[in-house]
């Protein structure tokens, strides 16, 4: 997902694009703040 944010153009292009790969798409989620940033810190 962090590559979503980190590449220029439509984003729901790429979206498409990294779903349509050959792997799994990992996309984390979160329900508060605190996890967002813990989240965001993991990389994604």
């Amino acid at each position: 997902m962090g590559q979503l944010l980190r590449t220029p153009g439509a984003p729901r292009a790429r979206v498409r694009e990294l779903l349509a790969g050959p792997g799994p798409l990992l996309a984390p989620g979160s329900y508060d703040a605190l996890s967002a940033r813990l989240v965001e810190q993991a990389g994604f």
